[in-house]
């Protein structure tokens, strides 16, 4: 006969707060979500932190219990600093000899399970996208998909409900709060381009011939194209990718590299190094692989390298127009609308053409006007002939 003990034992893992982005180097507590002593799974979020860049949540790299938390809420952290400590269980078994008679005597062991099984809340993409942008907590949204997925429409359905729920009476005239992090920098951002004397150029391009090219492909998202025709175009204008800080008056910086920040739907950045060395595929995977960083670990792109132009396509968010703040040091900025089918005159009558509309933003100080038309006439000439981008691709 054999008798199974297991063995206990703990071991204390270090839990450091771990990188969170490129040149960041501290961090703030927020909030704690947990307390010493507390049981924890790994993936469970510890606490929030925020940076003057971003906001994000910190999940938990072990399953074990708080052995110490070194922080308090508010308190600065530096990143690589020791942030908790957590013991972990682990077990072993060993097999001993017994006789019947102990086997016959011996009372068994129930172990009592806990009423309430915390479950892991299945949450689809848009569903998250939506809640993000509306400031929603999820955990409180009960799902309604296959197997309790909560799905984009609870989010807009626990929107509405939320909103006929409250009383006209309570209702407060006004309410001084706080500005996120995020609204600061874009506060901070705005008021320095203000002070930049822009330059606009719009213009209208014809998309029929690209579409024509990928017709039946998969392809929908322009965004890679778009970025590698800049990019092709700057090779032309190199004065364009230059950066002025105003510290010399009449000093500019040459850049080599095409760095670029491009912002998309819910005012979600992307920062893409070297496109004059990516392919648009190359391109279209960074980006891909950067907003799932955001949207499923609910962190920041905070690369802050020397980004040289800085590219606002909300064409998917139905915007037709766009003006660009050009984002000092930078000497353009460029707005890319929504693509509409709409009547031209093309060839000997009018036809269905794809047209987007897109706008240049220049700074005065440093290029003028002919400059900016050229180089926009080169991007729109790649973009409405597909066969000369081709040609020109490295």
């Amino acid at each position: 006969m054999l008798q199974i003990l297991r063995f206990k034992f703990g071991t204390i893992k270090q839990f450091k707060l771990p990188d969170l982005g490129e040149k960041i180097k501290e961090a703030t507590l927020v909030k704690w979500y947990v307390k010493e002593g507390d049981k924890v799974k790994e993936f469970d979020t510890i606490a929030d932190v925020s940076t003057d860049k971003m906001f994000t949540q910190i999940p938990c790299l072990y399953t074990g219990t708080i052995h110490k938390r070194f922080h308090k809420e508010s308190e600065l952290c530096q990143i690589g600093e020791l942030f908790l400590e957590i013991d972990c269980e682990d077990y072993k078994t060993q097999k001993i000899d017994i006789s019947p008679s102990q086997i016959k005597t011996q009372e068994p062991i129930i172990t009592k399970l806990p009423s309430k099984i915390q479950q892991l809340q299945r949450i689809a993409p848009s569903a998250r996208i939506r809640a993000l942008q509306r400031n929603l907590d999820l955990s409180t949204i009960k799902g309604t998909g296959i197997y309790g997925t909560v799905t984009k429409y609870d989010v807009i359905n626990h929107k509405e409900h939320t909103r006929q729920e409250q009383p006209n009476n309570n209702i407060k005239i006004s309410q001084q709060k706080q500005m996120t992090n995020q609204q600061k920098e874009i506060y901070k951002n705005v008021t320095i381009s203000k002070q930049i004397p822009h330059l606009y150029l719009d213009e209208e391009v014809d998309l029929t011939q690209i579409n024509n090219l990928l017709a039946g492909s998969n392809y929908r998202d322009y965004t890679g194209i778009f970025i590698k025709t800049i990019s092709q175009s700057l090779l032309k204008f190199p004065i364009l990718n230059s950066s002025y800080y105003g510290q010399n008056k009449y000093e500019i910086l040459n850049n080599r590299q095409h760095n670029m920040r491009i912002y998309l739907e819910n005012s979600i950045d992307h920062y893409v190094q070297d496109v004059q060395n990516l392919s648009i595929k190359q391109i279209e995977e960074q980006i891909s692989k950067l907003y799932q960083q955001i949207i499923f670990y609910r962190s920041s792109n905070t690369q802050q390298q020397q980004e040289t132009i800085s590219v606002y396509n909300f064409g998917q968010q139905q915007g037709t127009f766009y003006s660009p703040l050009i984002k000092s040091p930078q000497i353009i900025a460029i707005g890319i609308g929504r693509q509409q089918l709409v009547p031209r005159l093309f060839g000997s009558g009018m036809k269905p053409r794809n047209i987007v509309n897109v706008s240049i933003g220049a700074d005065h100080r440093v290029v003028d006007g002919a400059t900016v038309t050229r180089f926009t006439q080169q991007w729109k000439k790649y973009l409405e002939q597909p066969e000369l981008m081709i040609l020109n691709l490295k």
